[in-house]
């Protein structure tokens, strides 16, 4: 990159007892180089061990709390289907977690999620934990294809009379 130049020896010295990577690069107007998109941007003195820039860092913070978030939704799940009969489907018996969902057992799932303002499957297993499991008889487990075939074509290809399953 133009305008940029490598630390001086002194400039080593001082890296090398704060214990930043050396083979950080500075550039002329006194800012460095981001590890990780290249773009130059101003050395906060406050925390001056910080070698990627604003931007950078916020990429990285979404990323960590992506996985957070979703070790933590998977934890809230896997408590909820114990609360309601364990984590197999009712219907199938598919015992992957994965493929598991609860349904509410009289329909009026979406609405009722519309009227609470819930808009994700993390977001209602933090409401059955916050308002401590309510009424877990109007759930149970079935797997996305017994739900999904539930809710569009009232009944479960796996109930139907005749078949050898």
């Amino acid at each position: 990159m133009e305008g940029e130049i490598w630390l001086s020896a002194s400039g080593l010295k001082f890296w090398k007892k704060s214990g930043i990577d050396r083979s950080f690069r500075m550039c002329y107007n006194g800012g460095m180089i981001c590890r990780d998109c290249g773009k130059s941007f101003k050395v906060d003195k406050f925390h001056p061990k910080i070698l990627i820039c604003r931007k950078c860092a916020i990429i990285r913070e979404k990323s960590r709390n992506s996985i957070y978030v979703k070790e933590y939704n998977a934890k809230l799940k896997a408590e909820a289907m114990k609360r309601s009969g364990g984590p197999v489907c009712t219907c199938c018996g598919e015992k992957h977690i994965e493929f598991l969902a609860i349904d509410h057992i009289e329909g009026g799932g979406q609405a009722w999620r519309r009227q609470n303002k819930i808009k994700s499957g993390g977001e209602f297993y933090r409401w059955l934990r916050r308002n401590n499991y309510p009424n877990m008889e109007k759930y149970r487990v079935l797997c996305h294809n017994c739900n999904f075939a539930i809710g569009i074509y009232g009944r479960c290809p796996h109930k139907v009379k005749g078949d050898s399953n």
